[in-house]
């Protein structure tokens, strides 16, 4: 009580008294705000956390994202418009005199061409299906056809390339239908079919023109223009002539 009466008596007393009791509780705020650091890291965030890397580069990040989806996307585009385009040099292509006609498969029948001794069925079972060929009943053709490669056995009077013939209408047939990935792998099977390269080499040349218009349908360049070179100097004058025309196109 004789304190507080000394302090109102006296101003300079009082007003040093007022600054103590002030630069106290300053000093009491700062140990309470130590205390708090110490026992609670989240309280310790007095300062803003420094921004993530990630954040800070995500403009950049987003604008590479970008310009790569977009290269991505004019890359799909030219796909596209180059397997349209070679799609395109097989209808140009697919000239009716190279057709493959049936009478290619029966020029020797009566003579060398009977079907297997003793197996007549395995010589019906081609001539139906060349039969539905020449019908464009082409489901029945590949059944057919495919049924004969499947049982006819190499014999005198059915020689190899004769048999494996019948691998070359079955490719026309897929490649009728649109499937230019069967009709690639049956056309394939029929050129590697040829070992006689003197009496079948004019067939043959027809096999890998008829390939080659399947890579076509196929939207394959590379192997289009692959097999297409092989017949620049054809036996055959259609197949010579079409075969230097399209190699000058897949350039």
């Amino acid at each position: 009580e004789g304190f507080r009466r000394e302090l109102s008596a006296d101003a300079e007393l009082r007003e040093e008294f007022n600054l103590r009791r002030m630069s106290a509780a300053a000093l009491r705020q700062a140990d309470v705000r130590a205390f708090r650091n110490q026992h609670s890291p989240a309280a310790a965030a007095i300062e803003p956390a420094p921004m993530p890397k990630i954040r800070r580069f995500l403009p950049l990040v987003l604008t590479l994202a970008a310009g790569v989806a977009l290269l991505l996307g004019f890359l799909l585009w030219r796909a596209i418009q180059e397997a349209s385009q070679v799609k395109m040099l097989y209808a140009q292509y697919d000239v009716p005199g190279l057709y493959p006609k049936t009478d290619y498969a029966l020029v020797n029948q009566g003579m060398l061409h009977r079907g297997i001794v003793g197996s007549g069925d395995f010589d019906e079972l081609k001539k139906q299906g060349l039969a539905a060929y020449d019908a464009k009943n082409w489901d029945e053709a590949i059944r057919l056809l495919s049924e004969y490669l499947s049982k006819a056995q190499p014999s005198e009077e059915e020689l190899p390339e004769e048999i494996n013939l019948m691998n070359l209408y079955v490719g026309r047939a897929w490649l009728e239908k649109g499937d230019a990935p069967k009709a690639i792998a049956a056309l394939k099977t029929a050129d590697a079919g040829i070992t006689d390269q003197v009496n079948y080499s004019l067939l043959q040349e027809l096999i890998r023109w008829q390939l080659t218009l399947a890579h076509l349908k196929d939207g394959d360049r590379a192997a289009a223009k692959k097999v297409v070179k092989s017949l620049l100097d054809a036996r055959h004058d259609l197949i010579r002539n079409q075969a230097n025309q399209l190699f000058n196109h897949l350039k």
